[in-house]
C-alpha cells in the first residue's frame, strides 16, 4: 500500500493547489502543470492513486491522492518522494528505490525483491509476534523497517536511524 502520509509529509500543500481538492484527475493534471509543477511519477494502491510532483521554482514536492478520480487530498511532500534531493538551494536527482510495492506480499519472496533493489539486511528483532528487519540500500542510502506478521509483509516504513546497524 502506498501512502502520501509514508513519504514522511510536511504537512499540507501550499494554498496555490488547495482549490485543486474535488476536482477531476485530468482538471489536477492540467491545474497543477498550469501552476508550474512536473509529474514525476504515480503509484497505485487498492482504488486510490497517489501522483508526486515537483516544483523547481520552489523546490516543493506534493503528493495529491484520487480516489474514484475525485482529488481527495494534496499534501507537501519530503523531495525524495520526487526523486530529488536539495542541498544548500541545488536541486540534484536522487536514485531513489521503491519498496512500498512488497507490503501484503508473503516474506521470502519479499525480502528476495529487497535484496534484487539493493538492500541489504543490516538488524532482525521479534516483538510481540511479529519480526522487525531494517534494510539498507548502499548506493541510494535509503534505510527501511520491514515488520512482517504471520510471514506477510504487514508494514513498509522509512527508517532514519540505519546508523545504529551499519558495521
Amino acid at each position: 500500500m502506498v501512502v502520501c502520509m509514508l513519504t514522511f509529509s510536511l504537512g499540507f500543500a501550499q494554498g496555490d493547489v488547495q482549490n485543486l481538492i474535488g476536482a477531476n484527475g485530468a482538471s489536477l493534471e492540467n491545474g497543477l502543470e498550469q501552476k508550474g509543477y512536473t509529474h514525476i511519477k504515480t503509484d497505485k494502491s487498492g482504488s486510490d492513486i497517489y501522483a508526486y510532483w515537483w516544483k523547481s521554482k520552489n523546490q516543493t514536492c506534493i503528493c495529491s491522492r484520487l480516489s474514484n478520480n475525485e482529488v481527495i487530498s494534496i499534501v507537501k511532500a519530503m523531495p525524495f518522494s520526487c526523486n530529488k534531493n536539495v542541498h544548500g538551494g541545488a536541486e540534484h536527482v536522487t536514485k531513489y528505490v521503491d519498496v512500498q510495492d512488497i507490503k501484503g506480499w508473503y516474506a521470502p519472496p519479499a525480502y528476495e525483491a529487497l535484496r534484487t533493489r539493493g538492500f541489504k539486511e543490516l538488524h532482525r528483532t521479534n516483538a510481540n509476534g511479529r519480526t522487525y528487519t531494517y534494510w539498507h540500500n548502499k548506493e541510494t542510502g535509503q534505510c527501511v523497517e520491514i515488520e512482517e506478521y504471520k510471514e506477510d509483509i504487514s508494514s513498509v516504513n522509512h527508517f532514519d536511524s540505519c546508523n545504529l546497524y551499519l558495521k
